[in-house]
């Protein structure tokens, strides 16, 4: 801090200079001015924040103002990540918690303080700033962890989502577009907005988690039904069920990808359906005064930055607040881009000098209504500044490409035709384990056996003479009733030559199994 405090009066001259350059152009001035402000860059702990606005005085009689008001830290950081300042990167990954959830700052993290008190554990606005940072980092793991621990978090209602525990932190109106787009740009599923309200979609897609669930409750009833058959635990359907086994372990296994690949393909989907929707619900709060036209340029920008949707909609919404905010240098820049206007609007806003009263590095001034009487460029926290000089060196937003939903259909159809090739032969298997039920005779049995083709064809003739051996012996004959022995007669004749006839114990089994044989 006294190293800080002690390069004003170099700053000053710094300011000074800059005036007196002749002719000295916009740009020449504003790379000074950054120089400026990233002396007085106000900390906490190592990460961005700002200071607390009452002032404190010292026993020397000297005003200063206390660090780490760091309840806004995240949104101000992910914007400044997303101009390639690394300081607000790392400000917004180190505020998420090992189990996923965003906090207010990475000291807000450390003390944990539980939800229900005056200020929550996160908001809304703050969302703004993760989407910023995960965008620009292309940090997938942290969106899949933020929005699993979104997903387990109680729902207000049992279906609104909620970035805290406390039910003002809920969703609002841009928060499953904005999410949706951000897992489209990773190119990763949303399961957050999966179950939220959705406008009418053009593709509905099978769950195979669904389907793998249907098909086991089959085979499961069909093995229930074979034991409460009299006589059902001599039925020999174990090879059926271990070939069903394998197709649903198949279809397991492929289910993973294909789940991971639908959801993907319903949330561009959405993003598909939706935008107007987007664009319609900025303009309806073009009028709320305040922070609320800032966060309509944080959104439009996020937009059109990440996320390639249509520029020509998402500008018109943003030049209605420009229109009402012709001063905000970052209004500005989302409306119609870099431009030596917008140097101006910077350097009138931002100062280059120090006050001759100590004044809080408070405020994001970007936030602040032009008309605001409280002079909010007085107490600049100086990232404001930064940020809007880095905004307009980087040049206009890049044109981005997302993926096509066609082509995401194709791919997926190539994924669901392997699953539904295993569903299939796992159909055929409880269909043969069926029959058994139905008719139990030698050749269901074998065809049980035999349905996934897992037994060689060499294979068969012993089976069969197997199988007919359990008919003389009055195991499957038995269960089959006298239709069935009638049925399995020829192969149980030419058997019979070969193995002497059943003894008395036998027989009794038979008619215990069989009353009427």
């Amino acid at each position: 801090m006294f190293l800080k405090r002690s390069l004003f009066p170099l700053s000053i001259a710094i300011g000074a200079s800059l005036c007196s350059i002749p002719g000295a152009g916009a740009a020449d001035r504003l790379e000074g001015a950054m120089t400026f402000w990233e002396a007085r860059l106000p900390f906490c702990e190592g990460f961005l924040s700002k200071e607390y606005n009452e002032p404190k005085t010292r026993e020397d009689g000297t005003t200063y103002f206390l660090p780490c008001n760091d309840g806004d830290t995240i949104l101000f950081s992910g914007l400044t990540c997303s101009v390639g300042d690394k300081r607000g990167c790392d400000t917004v990954k180190r505020s998420q918690g090992p189990d996923g959830r965003w906090w207010r700052s990475p000291r807000k993290l450390r003390e944990g303080a539980a939800d229900g008190g005056s200020e929550t554990t996160f908001s809304n606005d703050h969302a703004a700033g993760v989407w910023a940072y995960i965008a620009e980092e292309r940090d997938t793991g942290a969106f899949r962890k933020w929005t699993n621990w979104i997903k387990r978090n109680e729902k207000i209602l049992g279906f609104i989502p909620r970035y805290c525990e406390d039910n003002r932190c809920g969703f609002k109106f841009m928060d499953c577009p904005m999410l949706d787009r951000l897992a489209v740009v990773l190119n990763v599923a949303n399961p957050v907005c999966d179950e939220a309200p959705l406008p009418p979609l053009p593709i509905v897609l099978p769950s195979p988690t669904k389907i793998i669930h249907e098909t086991r409750n089959a085979l499961n009833g069909v093995e229930n039904a074979i034991k409460n058959l009299p006589g059902g635990q001599l039925i020999k359907y174990e090879p059926s069920k271990i070939l069903v086994e394998k197709q649903l372990a198949e279809m397991e296994n492929l289910s993973t990808k294909l789940e991971d690949l639908r959801s993907r393909i319903m949330v561009l989907a959405r993003v598909s359906a939706d935008t107007a929707g987007v664009i319609g619900r900025l303009n309806a709060i073009v009028n709320d005064p305040g922070f609320s036209r800032h966060n309509i340029a944080v959104d439009a920008y996020l937009l059109q930055k990440y996320t390639a949707i249509a520029s020509p909609m998402t500008q018109d919404a943003v030049r209605k607040v420009a229109a009402v905010e012709p001063k905000n240098a970052f209004i500005n820049f989302v409306a119609y881009g870099p431009s030596p206007e917008m140097v101006g609007l910077i350097l009138d806003k931002c100062r280059t000098e120090d006050p001759k009263d100590v004044r809080p590095r408070f405020q994001w001034i970007w936030e602040r209504a032009d008309n605001d009487a409280s002079d909010p460029p007085r107490d600049t926290m100086y990232w404001d500044c930064l940020f809007a000089a880095k905004l307009y060196k980087g040049g206009a937003v890049q044109k981005v490409s997302l993926p096509e939903l066609p082509g995401m259909i194709e791919l997926y159809k190539v994924e669901q035709a392997a699953f539904d090739g295993a569903k299939t032969r796992a159909e055929e298997g409880i269909a043969a384990i069926n029959a058994l039920i139905k008719k139990p005779t030698v050749g269901n049995a074998l065809d049980a056996a035999t349905t996934l083709q897992e037994i060689p064809r060499e294979a068969v003739g012993g089976a069969a003479a197997q199988g007919a051996a359990a008919v003389t012996g009055g195991v499957v004959g038995g269960i089959a009733g006298k239709k069935a022995g009638q049925q399995a007669g020829q192969a149980a004749a030419t058997v019979t030559k070969t193995i002497a006839n059943p003894g008395p114990a036998v027989r009794r089994t038979v008619k215990r199994v069989c009353p009427r044989c």
